[in-house]
């Protein structure tokens, strides 16, 4: 069992109560993620008011932000999109439209950035039963079909 020990909040100085701009834009960014696949899933049973309600609270709570005070670029990004689905979700005809597609894509987008944040490079050596890659015209790829998956190493983020 690991056991995080953190000092009490008034031990802390001022310094280390600020928040990380990049860890806020980090946060933003996931969040409107969740946010904009919850939308969708709600926009998908035909709950369109409750997928615009979310939108909306999502989208003050992305404004009140730190990253976003701060006029970072990231978070209005991230505003300019939650809005473009706000008013593609304002009729079910719009949805279907081009709200679905426009929100799928987005989710997706955010869902990739999540995944190479974090995918962890290993090195070609580390690669049980790995055959290095061969170039020229007649190069290919092939490892053994029974060959073990690697496991990820180092920090990954949440």
């Amino acid at each position: 069992v690991v056991e995080i020990v953190r000092p009490p909040t008034g031990a802390l100085s001022e310094a280390d109560r600020q928040v990380c701009l990049e860890v806020d834009r980090e946060r933003n960014r996931v969040s409107v993620a969740e946010g904009i696949a919850q939308a969708q899933a709600m926009a998908e049973r035909g709950e369109l008011d409750s997928a615009r309600s979310l939108l909306s609270q999502q989208r003050a709570a992305l404004l009140s932000s730190v990253a976003a005070r701060s006029g970072d670029a990231l978070s209005n990004l991230l505003d300019h999109e939650v809005n473009e689905i706000l008013q593609r979700m304002s009729s079910r005809a719009a949805y279907e439209s081009g709200g679905r597609a426009y929100a799928l894509s987005r989710k997706s987008a955010h869902m990739y950035q999540r995944a190479t944040t974090q995918a962890v490079q290993m090195p070609q050596h580390s690669l049980p039963n790995a055959i290095p890659p061969t170039f020229g015209a007649a190069s290919s790829f092939s490892a053994p079909v029974n060959a073990a998956v690697p496991q990820p190493m180092g920090y990954q983020t949440p």
